[in-house]
């Protein structure tokens, strides 16, 4: 039985030998991606990126330009995971409601984000005129 084994593998090797190599994809059929991955690897590109600059610059620049640099960031990072998870919102109804909420969630944290450092429009425009516009 010991010996036996051997030559029944060697048998079922030449009785199939197409299957095995059939099933190993190509090389270059391994290199190629998909128009979704190039757009996720742009993204974390850009991403990426963004902080870079921001450590860039640093000392240089005022907050207010580091934390739109954090809001571009969490955008692209947001529209990201739309393309990465958009497909199952398609065959998962449920799905597709979670994403439009966190989509809403998104745009009301950067509005937020927004709001809270705008300067008011009115306090501006008495300092700027102390007369408080009158002749």
């Amino acid at each position: 039985m010991g010996r036996g084994l051997p030559r029944l593998a060697l048998a079922a090797l030449a009785l199939y030998p197409c299957r095995a190599v059939a099933a190993m994809p190509s090389p270059a059929a391994a290199t190629l991606i998909t128009p979704r991955e190039a757009f996720l690897a742009a993204a974390i590109a850009a991403m990426v990126g963004c902080g870079l600059f921001s450590i860039v610059l640093s000392g240089r620049a005022a907050p207010r330009t580091h934390v739109a640099l954090a809001m571009l960031v969490v955008l692209i990072g947001g529209f990201s995971l739309l393309v990465l998870f958009g497909a199952s919102a398609q065959a998962i109804p449920s799905a597709g409601v979670a994403v439009l909420i966190c989509l809403i969630g998104l745009f009301k944290l950067m509005s937020r984000f927004e709001i809270q450092r705008r300067p008011d429009s009115r306090l501006s425009i008495r300092r700027a005129d102390p007369g408080g516009g009158r002749e």
